[in-house]
């Protein structure tokens, strides 16, 4: 805090103060005080902010990666549910041409 000349001689205690420099004082006080809360109240509001978009793109590369897992995951059941019918098919048709064992990587 910056201490005027004015308050420098206000604080002395041989010194006798107006009622109107006092005011004049306090006035100046509550208008920095004012100023301060302000202030503090837009860099609260920045680092929230701020924050929030930090959440937000986490949280979409986080979807993002949520929506491949799911993906592959559809094409892994798609793969079992072909192969799936394919058993059955040659369960119900031992002379069918086909074959019993398929790769991994065919699931891919």
């Amino acid at each position: 805090m910056l201490f005027t000349p004015r308050f420098i001689i206000l604080s002395q205690p041989e010194c006798e103060a107006s009622v109107k420099d006092l005011e004049s004082l306090v006035s100046l006080l509550s208008r920095k005080k004012s100023k301060m809360e302000q202030e503090e109240a837009e860099t609260n509001l920045q680092i929230l902010l701020d924050f929030m978009h930090c959440l937000r793109k986490k949280k979409l590369d986080e979807l993002n990666e949520i929506q491949s897992d799911l993906q592959h995951i559809k094409k892994y059941i798609h793969a079992v549910e072909r192969h799936r019918v394919e058993l059955y098919q040659i369960k119900d048709n031992p002379l069918r041409n086909g074959s019993l064992h398929q790769t991994y990587e065919e699931f891919q």
